[in-house]
């Protein structure tokens, strides 16, 4: 069943022209998931909930959320070696990914290009935050919907990115972009 983003605003006034500016915390702006068959019953349900409130809410947006299926591991080797600048997963590295900082930084960033281009996570990014010496310590996995001119984040420190810190070579590739999807689907940013 589809799942659908319900941004509203609930500390308005009957009298105002129109609603306060989305980032302005004066609108009581609110973000509700709701599961429901089409966008008009997901509206329902919503106002369903809202029912005997004096002033109901205002609807600022509606947005279906993209759900990203389970993937096989031949699907997703596919995205990874299909793109502009295709991954060579190594299968005889032995090294694990984790022991290897500035592998791992560049694999993540890797994992994200290609999995943005060949569209298995539409709009996907990565952005390493450094510290003063130039160590990776922190990654922003971040998505651009065009659509609708919104961007959505959130940080994880790069060994997180990483499902085993054991695998090595095509193993630890393919762990890096089940963490990637997984970071995507359960932050809610598609």
């Amino acid at each position: 069943m589809p799942t659908f983003r319900i941004v509203v605003q609930t500390n308005i006034s009957p009298a105002a022209t129109s609603r306060a500016q989305r980032a302005s915390t004066a609108g009581g702006a609110e973000v509700r998931t709701v599961e429901a068959a089409t966008l008009v019953k997901a509206v329902a349900s919503l106002e369903a909930s809202y029912a005997g409130h004096e002033q109901p809410p205002r609807i600022v947006s509606v947005e279906e959320l993209l759900t990203i299926r389970p993937i096989t591991d031949e699907a997703l080797v596919d995205a990874l070696t299909r793109g502009e600048l295709p991954l060579e997963l190594d299968e005889d590295d032995t090294v694990p990914l984790f022991d290897q900082p500035t592998a791992l930084i560049s694999t993540i960033e890797d994992v994200a290009r290609e999995l943005r281009d060949t569209g298995t996570v539409p709009g996907l990014h990565v952005s390493i935050l450094r510290d003063d010496v130039g160590v990776p310590e922190y990654v922003m996995v971040e998505v651009h919907d065009e659509a609708t001119a919104s961007y959505r984040s959130v940080g994880r420190e790069a060994s997180n990115l990483v499902g085993d810190r054991n695998v090595a070579g095509r193993a630890a590739t393919l762990s890096v972009a089940r963490c990637l999807i997984e970071t995507v689907t359960s932050e809610g940013l598609l």
